[in-house]
């Protein structure tokens, strides 16, 4: 079995991260991060750099394309 945890390197999503890596093994454990053009990308380099520390693969999701239009108070250009 597999599993996916939607991973933006902040505290909750590495903890779900470990909890995952300890049922199912490094190698069963697949991290999604997105990015939506948010203000802080402190947590997307954070996540690169956990990742590798676990040695679990990283999928890296860019949708910033889709919300740059957007003017809700998260995103970077609002």
């Amino acid at each position: 079995m597999k599993a996916m945890v939607l991973f933006s390197g902040g505290i909750d999503s590495t903890t779900c991260l470990g909890m995952a890596i300890e049922k199912y093994g490094a190698q069963n454990v697949i991290a999604l991060s997105i990015s939506y053009g948010q203000k802080h990308t402190k947590e997307i380099e954070a996540s690169d750099k956990i990742v590798k520390y676990y040695n679990v693969k990283h999928i890296y999701l860019d949708l910033e394309k889709i919300f740059q239009y957007s003017d809700c108070s998260l995103l970077s250009h609002s």
